[in-house]
């Protein structure tokens, strides 16, 4: 039996990596069409290395960096997640050896903000770290979290110096409104995000999941920005949830963030699908007659029309319960996100 490797000699052995192939047939259902790429180790320490104290960042990140920077449309998720264990391992045999600078893993969390357990040392080790930089560190059940954890990403351009990664560099991006956000009752411009990801889309965004994201007080707003933030691939808005958007806002929030929506969505800050009245409508009204009793309504049944026709296989919603009554055409269930 040969000797086992150290996590440096893992780190060292690039394999013909990175390497970019097609996305294989048992991932095409989640991630579409299109091509993946292998990152290398060496490239995945790299972009660790760089985040500074006080910042973070996710397995995602790192995944949309390779991404890019190889011209794949996704960068492979499990070969990502475990290249970043073998950063952190060989940044915890250095440490072992007294070496001071070292990549700091910890502040590399996996989505969420969770914590990796399989980081040297374990989970109280990463939170001691993290708290000693700033962070708070919650417990749910047995994991831990980063409380707030996107407020402290990183811009990859900005403070990790990786470059390609502007406010303005992004294509095929559509810019969400400056988010009008309830402060104390009164109105906030927020930041500028943005809806942002490869030109083939593979996510359909509900009313729920628009308003809760612009919304502080809403119960999913933390949830819904985490994961925009982190989020790689394209986001469509059906035009049948632009009404339904514009009176949640104008209801609770103001006028002035209806009429900013409404402002957004006229200079084309949005990736709006249009209905197809006949195929779309004739879908819709077959979903609503099935799901009658379960009080599933025309917007609901024209995403899943949409939906279908399209490809897509992921919403972005609020809506669980309707949701998950429908059972699609083309897939056995839709992938509710966030």
């Amino acid at each position: 039996m040969g000797k086992k490797k150290t996590f440096r000699e893992k780190l060292a052995d690039n394999k013909d990596l990175p390497r970019v192939e097609p996305i294989p047939q048992g991932m095409s259902k989640q991630w579409g069409n299109g091509t993946i790429v292998i990152p290398a180790p060496r490239e995945v320490d790299e972009i660790m290395r760089k985040v500074r104290k006080g910042k973070l960042i996710t397995i995602n990140m790192i995944r949309e960096v390779v991404a890019r920077r190889q011209g794949a449309t996704i960068g492979c998720p499990m070969t990502t997640g475990i290249l970043a264990r073998i950063a952190a391992g060989a940044a915890g045999e250095e440490e072992a050896e007294g070496k001071k600078r070292v990549t700091p893993y910890w502040r590399t969390l996996r989505s969420g903000g969770e914590l990796n357990a399989k980081y040297p040392g374990g989970l109280e080790s990463q939170k001691a770290r993290l708290e000693s930089e700033g962070h708070e560190v919650v417990a749910k059940g047995s994991k831990l979290f980063v409380r707030d954890f996107e407020r402290s990403l990183a811009r990859l351009e900005r403070d990790c110096g990786i470059e390609g990664f502007g406010a303005h560099s992004r294509p095929h991006t559509a810019k969400i409104l400056r988010l009008c956000q309830r402060r104390g009752g009164h109105l906030r411009a927020g930041r500028r995000s943005a809806l942002v990801g490869p030109s083939r889309v593979t996510v359909l965004a509900d009313t729920g999941a628009v308003y809760a994201l612009i919304d502080r007080s809403d119960d999913w707003h933390g949830r819904m920005l985490a994961w925009w933030r982190e989020q790689t691939r394209a986001v469509l808005l059906p035009v049948t949830v632009l009404p339904e958007i514009a009176y949640l806002l104008h209801t609770r929030i103001g006028p002035l963030a209806e009429e900013a929506f409404v402002s957004a969505v006229a200079r084309g800050e949005f990736t709006v699908e249009p209905l197809e009245v006949r195929s779309d409508a004739e879908r819709a009204a077959a979903l609503m007659a099935v799901c009658r009793d379960a009080g599933f309504g025309f917007v609901d049944a024209t995403i899943v029309a949409m939906a279908e026709r399209l490809g897509v296989t992921e919403l972005l919603t609020t809506d669980r319960r309707h949701f998950s009554l429908v059972r699609p055409k083309h897939v056995r269930a839709f992938m509710l996100l966030p």
